[in-house]
């Protein structure tokens, strides 16, 4: 056999990133050793083969990425041919709904992380909503499969379903029932969570969340249902085509809510139980029916605090907000007794406070007295004159106690109420109707002459009701004269005629005329005597 020449021999390293076909030829405890080309090998780091993987690798070849263009032994991997070849099977399963094995990897707030890669990591989520209860109260070890359908096929945020994965049956179901919308059905109870139960009727097994279950929340569900017992479900909702059905208890579908209305409308105080605390507010269950929310701002007058709630503790509560469209309930624990400032206001004789200011908002001052009782001031309730509206927040400040606002948890005060308002005083000067002569100039300006002004209170001659000869008169002797016209009570102004004024003095001067001239006839001798003169 003729052997080659070197100088015929054209060995070309392929470039990076390029894929080519490879065969084994050995390993050592670092690196599998491949051939490829012509009598060329490079190598590949045995942490990327599994056990199986090196023993199948021996009998057939196998594709490699070059990362690395050494002429000596360059480096290649699978790693990312692994991952693309896992990626396409997992999509294609996922098209195919088909039931995937995930590992659990940690547990959060409301949703699981899992990994649904064999051998990288491809993380998805699992959020409580599609898992029943029970398995959602259980506890996960690390790399623990689940059994469970995908619900998207975006590999980057892969979202996965374990209730889906329990109603594998649910086409066949569908595609025999006759049930209707409305229709009863009655079946088994297999298992209680505290927020939903597993229920089968004709075959198909359900999970049904507390919102179908009661208006209470999950506390109350264990005290309606068993176990192995048989109950009766409205149908509310079912769509053959896609594969929808959704259950209500009738017990539930029942519930008379006007009971509720009046209750509110009547103001009436009940009595519930606590079934949930958070932190930002309590559950009460009313009648192993409602669930009530009571926010923390009206859990009590005072500052709210976890602790001295307690889990099954009955208490006095109102109803504040019934919401019939989404089925919610607002209530309140505080308003069933009067607030400190209520108290305050009904039994202090004395109506004087000392009121530290520590916020301002658009119209009014928010504070609190020496005492700790909570204030507020309006803006315009600082002082007569409008104008002026802003306090000094770094000290005590004298207000009197003008009433309660209107949720009755703060103090309404003011510091103008202290002094008399000068409005009154100042109009007792201006009767309608009353002539005022000679009135001395304050200002004249482009639309109005002043001739009084005290803190927000003017007198004014508005330039349209004065005559030209009484403007040149103003100008040149700063004196003006009116007549009361008008007492504008919203805008604290007095507004005076000259044009009456001088139209009432001009019919009283020829009133007086006439009235020393007497009555005077002309007579014919009088004419006669006229001429002979």
């Amino acid at each position: 056999m003729i052997q080659p020449k070197l100088k015929d021999i054209n060995i070309n390293i392929p470039e990076i990133g390029k894929k080519i076909l490879c065969k084994y030829s050995r390993k050592d405890s670092d690196f599998i050793y491949i051939e490829f080309g012509f009598k060329s090998e490079g190598r590949i780091k045995i942490s990327e083969f599994s056990a199986e993987d090196i023993k199948n690798i021996k009998d057939s070849n196998f594709e490699a990425e070059f990362i690395d263009d050494s002429f000596s032994f360059p480096i290649l991997s699978i790693k990312r041919i692994k991952l693309i070849n896992e990626k396409e099977s997992l999509i294609k399963k996922i098209k195919n709904k088909e039931k995937l094995k995930v590992k659990f990897t940690a547990k959060k707030k409301d949703h699981l992380i899992v990994n649904v890669g064999e051998y990288f990591k491809i993380s998805g989520k699992i959020y409580m909503s599609e898992i029943p209860q029970y398995l959602w109260d259980k506890f996960y070890e690390t790399n623990e499969e689940i059994i469970c359908i995908a619900i998207n096929d975006d590999l980057k945020n892969c979202l996965f379903s374990i209730s889906e994965a329990h109603c594998m049956d649910e086409k066949l179901f569908f595609e025999k029932t006759d049930y209707k919308i409305n229709e009863d059905i009655e079946g088994e109870v297999l298992n209680i969570s505290d927020d939903s139960v597993l229920f089968i009727f004709d075959g198909l097994i359900k999970s049904i969340n507390n919102k179908y279950l009661t208006w209470n929340i999950d506390k109350n569900i264990k005290k309606i249902f068993k176990k192995h017992y048989y109950y009766k479900f409205k149908i509310i909702k079912i769509s053959k085509e896609k594969n929808i059905i959704e259950l209500e208890y009738i017990q539930k579908s029942n519930t008379n809510w006007d009971s509720i209305i009046k209750l509110q409308k009547n103001n009436e105080i009940l009595t519930g139980q606590i079934i949930n605390i958070k932190d930002f507010g309590i559950f009460i269950g009313y009648e192993n029916v409602f669930n009530i929310f009571i926010s923390s701002n009206e859990c009590s007058w005072n500052k709210y605090k976890k602790n001295e709630f307690i889990i099954n503790k009955k208490i006095n509560f109102k109803i504040l907000e019934v919401d019939i469209k989404n089925k919610n309930i607002k209530g309140s624990i505080k308003r069933c007794e009067p607030s400190p400032e209520e108290i305050f206001y009904l039994n202090k004789s004395e109506k004087i406070v000392e009121v530290s200011f520590t916020k301002e908002l658009e119209k009014l001052f928010l504070g609190k007295t020496v005492d700790g009782l909570n204030c507020i001031m309006f803006k315009n309730d600082i002082s007569w004159n409008p104008e002026k509206c802003t306090i000094d927040m770094d000290k005590n400040i004298r207000c009197k106690i003008n009433g309660l606002s209107k949720r009755k948890d703060s103090l309404s005060v003011g510091v103008k109420q202290l002094n008399e308002n000068p409005w009154i005083k100042f109009k007792e000067k201006y009767k309608i109707k009353n002539i005022m002569q000679d009135n001395k100039i304050i200002e004249i300006n482009k639309d109005e002459i002043i001739i009084d002004i005290e803190e927000n209170n003017k007198a004014i001659f508005p330039l349209k009701l004065v005559s030209e000869s009484s403007l040149v008169r103003a100008r040149e002797e700063g004196l003006i004269s009116g007549i009361v016209n008008k007492i504008n009570e919203k805008n604290n102004r007095i507004i005076l005629n000259n044009l009456d004024y001088e139209r009432v003095n001009s019919d009283n001067e020829i009133k007086l005329f006439k009235q020393k001239q007497g009555d005077y006839e002309t007579k014919l001798g009088d004419l006669i005597k006229i001429e002979l003169k």
